[in-house]
């Protein structure tokens, strides 16, 4: 065997050869002296006679080492030493004994034999370890080679089953070097199946036949990466022709597969290609055109290879188009240009070239390209387009002038109309606003009760007027765009309650049910709740006009949702009349009926559906009906709303509302100016500001308005728009003019309803707009919020005022809110706090006595709500802990501190209360109907909450049950509601009806 390192060892430098040679040389020498002085030193007794094979160790070992020359000294300095040290005659190189000649002789023979030998097979391994060292130089070559070509080599050994594989079949494969080359089923993990069956049998036939075989399969490697291989193989038969080695070659051919699949889409897409495409050499000779040429010119590829272009030319084509193209393909560019050319049959055509030098990788042009569109059918398309083109310039110019006339005339047309509406709605809303408001003057100064019935008539018919006057604005608005929905939260339980109380009478008059179903809605929401209101209204106003007999239900469901928007379902089902296909089809269509007989028989315009269509549209919704003829109808609308956030109103924070009697309080004695060209209307308003006590001056007109603004200073001027003279707009600046008038407040009153109109009045000074038919509370508001306060003072009835001041835990601020800043009213309230709840602390104690929890909690609960009213904040904040330990469920004897407590406060506040106050005496209540008396009660508080002047025929049915219910309170009512101070009104049966537990089995 060759070592190995000897075989990896370099080279050393001449120098480093000579000194090792010296060194072998050196050492055949001292090895010899070394075995001599061995010699010596053996205490072997030989007589006389020497032993010299002794020395064909160093001789050998020298020779074995060194080769011949070593070799050969080694033997002449043994035989040199052994001559003169160890045979006899000593220090003699003479030999005497032949025994000492043959030994000696022998001796040198044997040196010079190693010499010989060694010498030969130190020659024997330099060749061999040239001959390796060709070998590995041959092999690195070869991987180097086969890395570089991607080309790796196998064999099979088909009798032992063995395989080997050259490092780059290991990289082809992506498999692991460390890995024993995979067997041949194995083998079928690296392809895709459809190329493994390819090869499989390929492979098989050349095992049965030996005949060799090449086959190009797809790999798909471990990786994921795929590689494309051509795999080669040759059999190896035996004596008996029997196959019993395959060997072959795997290439990896993948970036010529890239390349091939290149080339193939190139050649499609030139061949394919619609435009025509020529090829010629460099002196213009055709070498190769695509089917589209050959479609395109009549000639066949065999007729124009090798022809020069030129076959083509028509002769139409100037020669200076020539000269261009050439000079450019002269200097290595591009031509682009037209030829007029003529096909094999001579017909003519026109075409659209690009012609191209085609250059080698170093830059020489060797051919020419040319590609060319047939333009004949587009430059005839051109030239109609063109004569066209000026055709309809002209009639583009005639058109747009008459267009211009169409939109000027319905530009006109619509401001005609706007103004036609504003104009309408002035005419209209004017005497309405006087209708309504002499009305409301007649109610309030109180009449006979006939009267009162023909007010609420002619009250009645005036708002239907005005909501019909409305519906048309809306309508007007929505399809002129000018719609702005106003988004806030809202209560839908709310809305449903408004929608029913407003129904209610009607209903109740006809014998219908209405119930109400939201449950499966959020509580609170957040859109226009004017609007929702107002579509569901319609409605259900139509389910009450229909319906003669049955239930009506009010209903809202959640339809789909996501994180942003609710798609809620609003529905009103009625048991009416029902529809046919036919008139639901048009049904949601403006001023349209189901037929003339209905509108004949029930009334109404046709714009309460249509309205409410464009709402729900508005508010991202649709609209709808199921019906039936005789089985009543569901209207149903839907709209997009959000998730609103609120608390509950409470029933005691309603002062902003009572805007009469605030303004009363604040503003009494206030100077203000009042500027109504109407008479009538200039009456009605007069008489609403000075119930308010306020000081009221009037102009008739703006003119006039200017001239008393200059000499007196306002506090607050109210200022019709439309006047004679000078309307509202022009005085408005001229008093803004004025010095002292620049932030005295101005409010429009007018009865244009357009947001334009309002929008006018802001832009020209005024501060707000109060619209007409004016509203009794809308226009207390407006006051409210632009004249300016007064420093509060409580007028004191007498000394008993003095006393309640000094009462302990009573805040007389709070309870006066209540009743708007009138002690005397709060007065009668805590004497009737003193008649009905001095004994509650007691019944409070016998119910925690006798464990009847029920009916503590309801005491305690029922006290709280009092005591927050009349502003008993000791008492309240001792009822509200009590209230709390009870729904937590605290121990005994903490409800019973916190009652003795209670019971301590109330005596104390009730015994202060009877020293402070007036005596009263307690009026017994009669035995009512206590469910009778709660609808009543219920139904009065939903109308007085929406303003509805039904509330005045309500109290005056329910007289008798009302004022033995309430005791005092029934009269103070009475005054509000035929006042029409609905707010008040409201507070004070909310507060009596906190004060009042209903009666037992009468619903909450």
């Amino acid at each position: 065997m060759i070592d190995d390192q000897r075989l990896r060892a370099p080279d050393q430098s001449g120098r480093q050869q000579r000194w090792r040679r010296a060194a072998l040389y050196v050492l055949a020498v001292a090895l010899v002296i070394l075995m001599l002085l061995v010699r010596y030193s053996l205490p072997i007794p030989l007589g006389e006679r020497t032993l010299l094979i002794l020395f064909v160790l160093p001789i050998t070992v020298s020779a074995f080492w060194g080769g011949l020359g070593p070799g050969l000294t080694a033997t002449l300095t043994a035989a040199v030493a052994t001559a003169y040290c160890l045979m006899p005659p000593l220090s003699d190189f003479t030999i005497d004994a032949s025994y000492d000649r043959l030994q000696w002789s022998l001796l040198l023979t044997n040196g010079v034999l190693v010499s010989l030998l060694s010498e030969f097979l130190h020659r024997a391994q330099q060749r061999e370890i040239a001959q390796w060292r060709q070998l590995k130089t041959s092999e690195a070559a070869l991987k180097e080679t086969q890395h570089l070509a991607s080309v790796g080599h196998w064999k099979w050994d088909l009798r032992t089953g063995q395989h080997f594989w050259s490092e780059e079949i290991y990289r082809i494969y992506g498999r692991d070097p460390a890995l024993p080359p995979a067997l041949y089923p194995e083998v079928q993990q690296y392809f895709t199946p459809e190329s493994w069956r390819r090869l499989a049998a390929t492979v098989e036939n050349g095992l049965s036949t030996g005949v060799p075989y090449e086959c190009d399969a797809e790999v798909t490697r471990a990786d994921g990466g795929r590689r494309w291989i051509v795999a080669r193989g040759e059999a190896v038969r035996d004596a008996t022709g029997a196959v019993v080695e395959l060997y072959g070659t795997v290439q990896d051919i993948t970036e010529r597969k890239h390349v091939e699949e290149q080339l193939r889409k190139l050649s499609l897409a030139v061949e394919q290609s619609p435009e025509s495409i020529l090829i010629t050499d460099l002196e213009a000779r055709i070498e190769y055109v695509n089917d589209a040429f050959t479609r395109v010119t009549g000639y066949t590829r065999n007729e124009v290879l090798g022809q020069n272009p030129r076959i083509l030319q028509s002769g139409r084509t100037s020669q200076k188009t020539f000269a261009v193209l050439w000079a450019a393909l002269a200097q290595g560019r591009s031509w682009k240009g037209e030829l007029v050319n003529r096909r094999k049959d001579g017909s003519e055509y026109i075409e659209f070239v690009c012609i191209t030098p085609l250059r080698q990788p170093d830059g020489l042009i060797t051919h020419y390209v040319a590609v060319k569109e047939d333009i004949t059918e587009k430059k005839r398309l051109g030239v109609e387009l063109d004569r066209y083109r000026h055709h309809l310039e002209e009639r583009v110019t005639q058109r747009t002038a008459q267009l211009m006339e169409a939109s000027e005339r319905a530009e006109a047309a619509s401001r005609a109309k706007s103004a036609f509406l504003a104009n309408m709605s002035h005419e209209i809303r004017t005497p309405l606003n006087a209708i309504l408001g002499l009305t409301h003057l007649l109610q309030r100064d109180g009449v006979a009760p006939a009267q009162v019935e023909r007010l609420d008539k002619i009250t009645a018919a005036a708002r239907h007027l005005l909501s019909i006057l409305n519906g048309i604005l809306d309508l007007s608005k929505i399809e002129a765009g000018k719609l702005e929905l106003e988004c806030t939260d809202f209560f839908l339980a709310s809305i449903l309650d408004q929608v029913r109380s407003l129904i209610a009478d009607t209903a109740k008059e006809k014998g219908l049910t209405i119930e109400v179903d939201s449950i499966a809605v959020p509580r609170w929401l957040h859109g226009d709740v004017n609007r929702l209101r107002q579509a569901l209204l319609n409605y259900a106003s139509n389910a009450v006009k229909f319906t003669e007999h049955g239930v009506i239900t009010l209903r809202a469901w959640l339809e789909a949702e996501d994180d942003e928007v609710l798609v809620v379902r609003f529905e009103v089902q009625d048991t009416g009349i029902g529809l046919t296909l036919e008139q639901q089809s048009h049904l949601f269509n403006p001023f349209e009926q189901a037929d003339v007989s209905i509108t004949r028989r029930y009334g109404g315009t046709g714009l309460g559906l249509a309205i409410t269509r464009r709402l729900a549209e508005r508010m991202g919704g649709n609209v709808g009906v199921d019906s039936q003829p005789g089985r009543g109808s569901t209207f149903w609308f839907t709209a997009q709303l959000q998730r609103g956030r609120g608390e509950m109103p409470s029933p005691v924070l309603l002062q902003d509302h009572a805007a009469e009697s605030e303004l009363r309080r604040r503003c009494a004695g206030a100077h203000v100016l009042l500027v109504e060209d109407n008479a009538v209307n200039r009456e009605v308003a007069l008489e609403l500001l000075r119930a308010a006590y306020l000081v009221v001056d009037t102009a008739v007109d703006g003119q006039d308005a200017v001239a008393k603004a200059r000499i007196t200073a306002y506090a607050l001027i109210l200022m019709d728009v439309q006047m004679p003279v000078l309307d509202g707009l022009a005085a408005t600046r001229a008093i803004r003019r004025l010095p002292g008038h620049e932030t005295t407040p101005i409010l429009a009153m007018t009865a244009n309803a357009f947001a334009e109109d309002r929008q006018y009045c802001l832009d020209v000074g005024m501060n707000d707009h109060v619209g007409k038919p004016v509203d009794p509370d809308t226009l207390f508001a407006a006051l409210l919020k632009w004249l300016p306060k007064r420093p509060k003072q409580l007028a004191l009835l007498d000394e008993h005022w003095a006393c309640l001041a000094e009462v302990p835990g009573l805040d007389l601020d709070v309870g006066l809110k209540l009743v708007h800043g009138r002690p005397d009213a709060y007065i009668r309230l805590l004497q009737q706090f003193i008649v009905e709840h001095a004994g509650d602390a007691d019944s409070l104690r016998r119910s925690l006595a006798s464990d009847d929890s029920s009916e503590a909690r309801r005491l305690t609960h029922a006290l709280c709500g009092v005591a927050s009213i009349l502003g008993a904040t000791r008492l309240q904040a001792l009822a509200t802990e009590l209230e709390t330990a009870f729904g937590v469920n605290q121990s005994a004897t903490d409800i019973e501190r916190l009652q003795v407590a209670l019971e301590a406060e109330q005596r104390r506040l009730v015994a202060a209360l009877q020293v402070a106050l007036p005596a009263k005496a307690s009026v017994p209540l009669a035995e009512v109907d206590g469910s009778q008396a709660h609808e009543t009660l219920s139904r009065l508080e939903v109308l007085l909450a929406d303003d509805d002047m039904r509330a005045n025929a309500v109290f005056r049915e329910s007289v008798g049950l009302l004022r033995t219910t309430l005791g005092d309170v029934a009269e103070e009512l009475e005054q509000c509601i035929n006042g029409f101070d609905y707010w008040r009104a409201l507070a004070l049966l909310r507060t009596a009806r906190a004060g009042k537990s209903a009666p037992e089995g009468t619903p909450r």
